[in-house]
């Protein structure tokens, strides 16, 4: 519990008195208190705002909850002071009553959660607007999905995210073996990258997908799979394109091959048949020169 420091001004914003609490604060005793002002123990614009707030509730006579600064013994803390006006018997305004406690620590933890939510809407805003499937499940085959991005829920022609959550992850395997082994796999190293598969869709569309997951334990020790989908059916379908061409070209160039072969072969037989034609040409001739 934050301990708490009280103390009394009159109407000229003097002190009168203080707990031995508010008394370590200052360096001094509690009796030592009486007589000074908040410019015996701050810096002047400090002691300025303090005697200000000082006048304006002892001027409206409302009680006040005022989040400030503060310093003890040359170190700087942020305090929750509660002001009230004190009265007389008569109800005349006399003074101000003054109680405040330290709340640094309860402001860094307040300020470390917004920017942890800062930094968890960011990330929450970044994985909404992928284009690759991101969720959430419980490890083993039948393991079920907990959390899923949106881009998961049109991959998956799912007309909601409820229609995703809580549904077996298997059922969206083609083959319930696929999703054995990849279970298997993650669970035992922890990760799997770039695992390619076949996976359906709600509507029994068939597509190819790759996948990566890493196995994850929660604050309660209690184990869950992260990962992310990205649909390749499109650079299947291209690579299978690829290759059925790369296969023609191969055909055609063993036919271009096989026919320039042919040819040589076709060309060598016909020299083999004219050479005797060419040889008995030449003697008919060397007879006519000796005539």
């Amino acid at each position: 519990m934050a301990v708490k420091k009280i103390f009394q001004k009159d109407k000229d914003c003097v002190y009168v008195w203080c707990n031995e609490h508010y008394a370590k604060d200052l360096n001094i005793k509690p009796a030592d208190i009486a007589g000074k002002t908040d410019f015996d123990f701050h810096p002047k614009a400090m002691a300025e705002k303090y005697c200000l707030d000082d006048q304006r509730v002892m001027e409206t006579s409302k009680t006040e909850d005022i989040e400030e600064d503060y310093i003890a013994s040359g170190e700087k803390f942020w305090v929750h002071t509660i002001k009230t006006a004190v009265l007389d018997k008569n109800g005349e305004v006399v003074g101000v009553l003054g109680i405040f406690w330290d709340t640094t620590e309860e402001r860094e933890a307040q300020k470390v959660l917004e920017e942890s939510e800062k930094s968890k809407k960011r990330f929450e805003d970044l994985v909404n607007n992928l284009n690759v499937g991101v969720y959430r499940n419980t490890p083993g085959p039948e393991g079920i999905f907990l959390e899923v991005n949106p881009a998961m829920i049109k991959m998956f022609d799912a007309e909601s995210k409820e229609q995703l959550l809580d549904l077996s992850v298997n059922e969206l395997y083609v083959d319930s073996s696929e999703r054995k082994n990849f279970s298997d796999k993650l669970s035992k190293k922890g990760f799997v990258k770039n695992e390619e598969l076949r996976l359906k869709t709600l509507k029994d569309r068939i597509f190819y997908a790759s996948v990566s997951a890493v196995a994850k334990k929660d604050e309660k020790g209690q184990v869950f799979f992260d990962g992310a989908i990205e649909d390749i059916s499109a650079r299947k379908d291209a690579e299978e394109r690829l290759k059925n061409k790369i296969e023609e070209l191969e055909q055609m160039n063993k036919l271009m091959v096989g026919r320039e072969l042919k040819m040589m072969e076709l060309k060598k037989s016909l020299q083999q048949a004219r050479l005797p034609v060419g040889k008995a040409q030449d003697k008919k001739q060397e007879e006519k020169n000796k005539k």
